[in-house]
């Protein structure tokens, strides 16, 4: 199937700004002699869009592939030019006059691969993924899920009774002009009010049991509004119930967001809205999640002692969308294998609920362990970086992949649910793979599925199990 001018016109507006990213870094005389191939970033990005032009399709038809397109564009595009009029100012500048040409090569490894496995997922899924019928939405919420959920609010009511400092890991968004509003370690917390075993379980259980229930909570209200008759409160009151999770930040006010923007997604299917109108809705959510971003970047900086917002800036999306520059600290990590064996096994067993008590795990874990060696502060190791460290050149963008295309397999599972229970988990599913691969790592990305995405899918189970016995009963009842 041929782009549509549309998609050419994204294709053209994208490439034509990744070209000027790119002259405008190429003249630039005042670069140090180890980022003079700072320049084919940008227009690696360009030559994956058109060799891979196919993948534009999915743009907005598949969530997970927007998404990772336009992450990939601010990584590649948008880092590295900022990062030149900002002065080059380096986050990690241990051996940057070495490691920064292979960090730049290895991102332009990631992008490729990725693009090349949305690419043929596109057209293993084309005739699917095409169909723009639209589908009749439903849900059925049984007694036991519903129990389910007053257990885990009980629950959490009991952890904040045995510990009230625990809503200390929350802020409001009225807040959100304090001076420490993002300086929110859950662990320093925890650690802060665990004076015993009755506590520390309290503390852990709590801050787990909170972050589903802010998700999980607005998303019942919302598919309750299915049942309001009159349209305008149904609408009126499933906006307003979308932005309940501005009032429970955590440490990440980027968990808030995607919340607000899944809910505000579910809505759109709720009040069964055409799939036009619904994709159109869906670009509309994102663009305006990355003018919320902005502003509140503006907002930061007018907190913060820094003088050049291109600096500001510079520094921002290097940090948050993984740069070049983050991704060469991982080229100084000790390359001993009992180290790379062992945080490759800490993705895992450390991210899995109350990980450090099953599996006891003394040693510090991988993000404290990568400021260490490039000695930094706050910084996350990033998954292409990682995937070197733990499986070489040839294999390092197996995780970038893998999350791709569990994203992507969650964003057409979307188009095509009809149950509208499932579909806020296959919306965070979408989104947090795709942001495992650019804004977030591995050891963040398990922690999301871990912790939120799997009791979804659990509580999703017991419904369904409960709706079909049910189902089942009733007509045994008829016959």
């Amino acid at each position: 199937m041929k782009l549509d001018y549309k998609k050419w016109l994204l294709i053209t507006s994208l490439s034509i700004i990744g070209l000027l990213s790119s002259i405008d870094i190429l003249l630039n005389n005042d670069r140090p002699d180890y980022y003079a191939g700072l320049f084919v970033l940008p227009l690696c990005f360009v030559f994956a869009s058109l060799l891979f032009k196919d993948i534009y399709q999915l743009i907005p038809e598949n969530i997970a592939a927007t998404v990772i397109i336009l992450l990939f564009f601010v990584r590649l595009v948008l880092n590295p030019l900022f990062f030149s009029e900002a002065g080059y100012i380096e986050t990690v500048t241990i051996n940057t006059d070495i490691n920064s040409s292979y960090a730049i090569f290895l991102s332009c490894y990631e992008i490729l691969s990725v693009f090349a496995m949305i690419f043929f997922f596109y057209h293993s899924h084309k005739k699917t993924i095409n169909n723009n019928e639209k589908k009749e939405y439903n849900t059925k919420i049984g007694n036991p899920y519903k129990i389910a959920v007053c257990i885990m609010i009980l629950m959490a009511v009991g952890c904040y009774l045995i510990t009230p400092g625990i809503m200390e890991g929350f802020r409001s968004i009225n807040h959100i002009n304090d001076q420490y509003f993002t300086n929110i370690e859950n662990g320093d917390i925890i650690n802060k009010y665990s004076t015993d075993f009755v506590t520390k379980f309290s503390m852990v259980t709590g801050n787990y049991i909170i972050k589903i229930l802010v998700i999980l909570v607005p998303t019942l209200l919302i598919l309750h509004c299915k049942s309001i008759k009159n349209i305008f409160w149904a609408k009126t009151i499933s906006f307003l119930f979308c932005f309940i999770p501005f009032f429970f930040i955590d440490g990440a006010i980027a968990r808030s967001l995607i919340y607000v923007v899944t809910l505000l997604m579910l809505r759109s299917y709720v009040l069964n809205v055409s799939i036009n109108k619904s994709q159109g809705r869906i670009l509309v959510i994102i663009f305006a999640a990355a003018v919320i971003v902005l502003f509140y970047w503006i907002n930061r900086f007018h907190h913060s002692n820094t003088n050049s917002f291109v600096a500001f800036i510079s520094e921002k999306i290097s940090t948050y969308f993984s740069g070049f520059n983050i991704v060469s600290g991982s080229f100084n990590l000790p390359r001993n294998i009992d180290y790379r064996i062992r945080y490759m096994l800490y993705d895992f067993t450390e991210t899995f609920p109350y990980g450090n008590t099953i599996f006891h795990i003394s040693h510090e874990t991988i993000q404290p362990f990568f400021n260490k060696y490039n000695v930094t502060s706050g910084q996350i190791p990033t998954t292409i970086g990682m995937g070197y460290y733990y499986f070489g050149f040839l294999l390092s963008p197996i995780y970038s992949v893998c999350f791709a295309q569990i994203a992507l397999k969650a964003g057409y599972k979307l188009k095509n649910e009809s149950n509208l229970l499932p579909k806020v988990r296959l919306i965070l599913t979408s989104f947090y793979f795709s942001m495992g691969i650019v804004m977030y790592n591995i050891e963040i990305t398990m922690i999301n599925f871990y912790c939120i995405i799997l009791p979804l899918l659990l509580l999703e189970k017991i419904n369904i199990k409960c709706t079909t016995n049910k189902s089942v009963t009733n007509d045994n009842r008829k016959d």
